[in-house]
């Protein structure tokens, strides 16, 4: 009797210790978990990418005024303009077009090559390349400007966008971590840019799993200044 109790008690305990790896297997490894696990990670990789190519740009909207048409004002403009933080100049005219310029960083002036143009979109970013300084011209006192606007925005720069794909090829796994993201999940990116122009950080999935993806959409700068408009996609697995 003493055995068979012994063998009843032996066959409960093994029951229960079956049952319970089978719990904590389906805890652990539930595809269900792993699904909410790469789900979020997209967020975090949507968020690592943009962080990674983004850039603080400051703008100015300026209106020369108060000139006297018998003794116009005399390129280059040098208006007093604050910069902050130090980045370098794009000024642009009405229509958007380029306008040679640079920043006076000793006397904080911003020295325009109008052309007679006298409406400005003057921009700073660490993007931009500062011009040469022209030299002679208008030094601009506070009653012959206005500034209408002013605005700070974060932009995604075209030259991080390749950065971010270079170093997507070249240290994927550091990428990785940097991005916070776990070392069971894999991602992919993708910026279209004006004009067709593709960046991207790319692997292919495998079939049999889920793939999560986001989309986002922002102003950027490309390398030569101008501005458009970029859409990034990621996917995560």
């Amino acid at each position: 009797m003493e055995k068979r109790g012994l063998a009843h008690v032996e066959v409960i305990i093994s029951t229960v210790l079956f049952i319970g790896f089978v719990f904590f297997a389906i805890l652990f490894f539930n595809p269900l978990d792993v699904e909410q696990s790469v789900d979020s990670s997209a967020h975090y990789a949507l968020s690592g990418v943009e962080r990674e190519v983004s850039s603080e740009m400051l703008v100015y909207s300026i209106a020369v005024k108060n000139e006297d048409p018998q003794n116009p004002f005399q390129d280059p403009l040098r208006i007093p303009l604050e910069n902050p933080k130090g980045y370098k100049v794009r000024v642009e005219d009405k229509k958007g077009n380029k306008l040679p310029a640079t920043y006076d960083y000793s006397e904080n002036k911003v020295e325009i090559t109008s052309r007679g143009e006298r409406f400005f979109t003057v921009k700073f970013s660490d993007v931009f390349v500062d011009g040469d300084s022209q030299g002679g011209g208008t030094n601009l006192n506070i009653f012959q400007y206005d500034i209408s606007s002013y605005a700070e925005k974060e932009i995604w720069a075209e030259s991080k966008m390749k950065s971010l794909a270079q170093e997507y090829e070249e240290d994927y796994n550091g990428l990785r971590k940097k991005l916070n993201l776990p070392s069971n999940v894999d991602f992919a990116f993708q910026f279209n840019n004006p004009e067709e122009n593709v960046i991207k950080g790319e692997r292919e999935a495998p079939e049999d799993v889920v793939v999560f993806s986001l989309n986002e959409r922002n102003e950027m700068a490309l390398e030569d200044g101008s501005s458009g408009f970029s859409e990034l996609k990621i996917k995560t697995w």
